[in-house]
């Protein structure tokens, strides 16, 4: 018998990229370390979809970013999102915005690659706003999805990657609306791409961007 062939996965180049939401998932409270430190927080996953370039199928490429769920000054997703909007948000938006509303909203990503344990990893390092010319908002090729633990759908979740529903199933959030026992959490595996994509402080492009409000 001989060996199978490894997965041969085709990720996104790097560079800046113009891209449309196409799902958010809710992942729930995991646990996680931070300079050896473990502790726990909110968890979401935003999907996206490259508007250019194909993989070798004639499939679009995707990417996905994972943030903790903070809009804190200094969080991630606040930092993407008011970068994404070009405006921050307002105290009343934070009592109504609905983060379903990103799903088809177009945006430009910073992608880049780094070598990590031998491998090479692609990550988002930054969501823009889109590029001036560029449609306010697009019909994805790919199946959206929007995926809420405070809302929970059973068929929806059951469309999610194995992996994906293995770190969910290790929520609180999870057990709750199931109705039964949290089990010992682990760390995420991967994403619904197949990807490992990792979390980096985002830098922010200074070039022609669109200053309209996508949301």
């Amino acid at each position: 018998m001989k060996l199978p062939k490894p997965d041969d996965f085709e990720s996104p180049p790097p560079g800046l990229a113009p891209a449309v939401c196409i799902g958010l998932i809710d992942l729930g409270t995991q646990k996680t370390e931070f300079k050896g430190q473990a502790k726990t927080n909110r968890q979401i996953r935003i999907l996206f979809e490259l508007l250019d370039g194909s993989r070798k199928d004639g499939s679009p490429f995707t990417i996905s970013r994972k943030y903790t769920f903070s809009m804190s000054e200094r969080s991630n997703l606040r930092a993407d999102l008011e970068s994404w909007r070009t405006k921050p948000f307002t105290p009343e938006e934070f009592e109504t915005f609905d983060m379903r509303n990103l799903i088809g909203i177009t945006c430009t990503l910073n992608i880049k690659q780094a070598d990590k344990n031998g491998r090479t990893s692609t990550f988002i390092d930054g969501v823009m706003a889109r590029l001036k010319g560029a449609a306010p908002k697009v019909k994805p090729r790919a199946e959206t999805v929007y995926f809420s633990l405070d809302e929970f759908d059973a068929t929806t979740f059951a469309k999610l990657h194995d992996k994906t529903q293995e770190l969910i199933k290790l929520s609180p959030e999870y057990h709750e609306a199931v109705g039964d026992r949290v089990p010992d959490q682990h760390d995420d595996g991967g994403d619904d791409f197949g990807n490992n994509n990792s979390v980096a402080s985002g830098s922010r492009y200074a070039g022609q961007i669109d200053d309209e409000v996508p949301f």
